[in-house]
């Protein structure tokens, strides 16, 4: 923006808003033009996202219009009873596709599609593919519901890790959070890892963002506090 008032500042638009959050939280504060970065959200949406909106809009209401006319019943003539119209192949096609059987199996096999691709890949590759995905994903975690478990302290046990993590990779994911100290991978036994805190109320944030969070196709980590 070139007017006095707006000097300074920009407008990044993003196709939604998962994507726009993680940016923010990734980006905010870093060091540009020996600055740091101010980011927030904008008041209202692009004029481009309310046109692909309104687009959207316009196709789902034209197909919603012309499912109501094809199923809605004709004219019963007196010669003949009309009859319900059968699906056409392409609604009998979408309807199978679009099917619970059919979507489960999907998803399986990509999930076994993309292992398999991260096994054949050499060490450090799959470690780097894995520091994306983690980079990548941090910031769009739920929270869910605490499992009781070990009574709360300041130190995390992480399992179900996958062997190739380094603890630059956890460092991505547990530095986010107020309180974090370090992180502690066994020597000898892959899978596992210590993440420390300041306070317990710090570790228990964490803990409840971070649990089951998929770091690969097939691990997703376990979270519980560490037993004292």
């Amino acid at each position: 923006m070139k007017s006095p008032k707006m000097r300074g500042q920009a407008f990044i638009i993003f196709d939604d808003v998962q994507n726009s959050t993680a940016a923010l939280r990734s980006l905010q504060g870093l060091e540009f033009f020996e600055k740091p970065l101010r980011i927030q959200y904008a008041k209202k949406d692009s004029e481009s996202i309310k046109l692909i909106r309104a687009q959207e809009n316009a196709t789902a209401a034209a197909l919603a219009a012309a499912a109501e006319k094809a199923n809605a019943p004709k004219k019963p003539r007196i010669e003949k009873p009309s009859t319900p119209a059968e699906p056409t192949l392409q609604q009998q096609h979408i309807a199978m596709m679009n099917s619970e059987e059919v979507l489960q199996a999907a998803e399986m096999v990509t999930a076994a599609a993309a292992e398999a691709e991260l096994e054949q890949l050499p060490l450090k590759e799959r470690q780097r593919r894995i520091q994306t995905v983690i980079a990548a994903q941090s910031t769009l975690i739920g929270t869910l519901p605490i499992i009781p478990e070990q009574p709360s302290n300041s130190t995390l046990f992480l399992s179900n890790l996958p062997n190739e993590t380094t603890k630059e990779m956890l460092e991505i994911l547990f530095k986010q959070f107020t309180g974090y100290r370090d992180v502690r991978l066994i020597p000898g036994r892959e899978g596992i890892a210590f993440v420390d805190f300041d306070k317990d109320k710090q570790a228990t944030i964490a803990k409840d963002a971070l649990q089951n969070f998929k770091i690969t196709p097939t691990n997703s980590i376990t979270i519980s506090f560490a037993k004292k």
